[in-house]
């Protein structure tokens, strides 16, 4: 979910910051943060704002003729402004006259869009801002097949964002029958490292396992189930890999080896889910098949579009 933090002068722009709310909140992808969802604008409630954009990945501002000296706008602005080094926040102005812009809103930081015009046509504006939000903001994980061995699957993971991520989750749902084993990560490329660190392999939470935690499980997680076809109603394995940090611009390979669980070798490739969950960016979801009886048989891909399913199926020779 993207979340977008408005920024207005509630005497000006109330109006126009509740239909630009109600234009990205109406993607389903958008959740728009209003400070008039929050009790008035009082001292005691300057923790919650500056909570609330810490968690916001962009920043919008009504910089307007008559909301430019409002002085909630100037403040938020500025705390905003402080966090676009320290956690990549962007910020959008949202203006009538850009000989308006002063202080803050001159950086030439690639973390500042250009704005937007508040013409006579509002929703035009709002629609625009909608669609760059949308453009603009990718899941930072990507997940492809790095490579292929017999009943094996090599995932590529990279990490698009110059920052460590933390705190993931990958979970594979493979038929019943089938014994999901993971070899290890290495690091398959480093593009960017951050200063003393040189990984050399992805880390993973610590537990039983000196470098992972892994829990398995038959079922799916009731928010999730939606998103799976489970063709005749075949029962599943899930297997879950607690991620620790994943270093910014990096590459790992992740090495899975499919096994049968005292199945009979009656199928000669199922289909299985793949899904990432990362904090703040949500889930993504992929398709995976595997082929016991080709050297080049894996595939994934994504399967995030809204009505697309992830089977999970045996097929049969």
């Amino acid at each position: 979910m993207i979340k977008v933090f408005i920024s207005y002068s509630d005497a000006h722009n109330r109006e126009d910051a509740e239909n630009l709310a109600e234009v990205l909140d109406s993607t389903g992808r958008i959740e728009s943060i209003l400070a008039s969802r929050v009790p008035s604008h009082a001292e005691g409630n300057a923790e919650k704002i500056a909570r609330l954009i810490d968690g916001s990945h962009f920043f919008i501002s009504f910089y307007t003729s008559d909301g430019k000296d409002n002085h909630w706008v100037n403040q938020e602005l500025g705390y905003a402004f402080n966090h676009v080094s320290q956690y990549g926040l962007k910020i959008i102005p949202i203006y009538e006259n850009r000989d308006d812009f002063k202080g803050f809103l001159t950086s030439q930081s690639h973390n500042f869009y250009s704005g937007f015009l508040l013409g006579d046509d509002r929703m035009k504006c709002f629609e625009e801002i909608k669609k760059y939000l949308v453009d603009e903001y990718k899941h930072p994980i990507i997940l492809d097949v790095a490579e292929r061995q017999a009943n094996s699957l090599t995932l590529l993971l990279t990490n698009l964002s110059p920052k460590i991520i933390s705190q993931g989750r990958i979970d594979i749902v493979v038929p019943k029958g089938i014994e999901p084993i993971n070899h290890g990560t290495t690091l398959a490329q480093t593009r960017l490292c951050p200063a003393g660190h040189i990984p050399n392999e992805l880390y993973v939470e610590s537990s039983f396992k000196e470098r992972m935690e892994e829990t398995q499980s038959n079922s799916i997680p009731e928010p999730l189930r939606y998103k799976f076809d489970r063709v005749d109603n075949i029962e599943i394995k899930r297997v879950t890999l607690f991620l620790k940090d994943i270093y910014g611009s990096n590459d790992y390979e992740l090495g899975w080896v499919f096994k049968w669980d005292k199945s009979p070798k009656k199928y000669k490739e199922f289909d299985f889910g793949v899904y990432l969950t990362i904090p703040l960016f949500g889930t993504t979801f992929y398709q995976g098949t595997i082929s016991f009886s080709s050297l080049n048989g894996a595939k994934l891909e994504n399967k995030d579009a809204p009505a697309a399913k992830v089977r999970i199926r045996l097929g049969a020779k």
